[in-house]
């Protein structure tokens, strides 16, 4: 019986470990790439076009 549950006192850790370093690395990734690709100034995009 100990045996029992020494197991799924093991597996449930584990189980919430893993949930809680995904959700931690896919906040990394989110913030990382976290930008859009937009111009820091969008007027110097249009300053460009116009002068060409």
């Amino acid at each position: 019986m100990k045996k029992i549950y020494l197991a799924i006192l093991g597996i449930s850790l584990i189980s919430i470990l893993s949930l809680g370093l995904n959700d931690s690395f896919k906040n990394q990734a989110v913030n990382i790439g976290d930008g859009g690709g937009a111009p820091a100034r969008p007027d110097y995009v249009l300053q460009t076009h116009n002068n060409s």
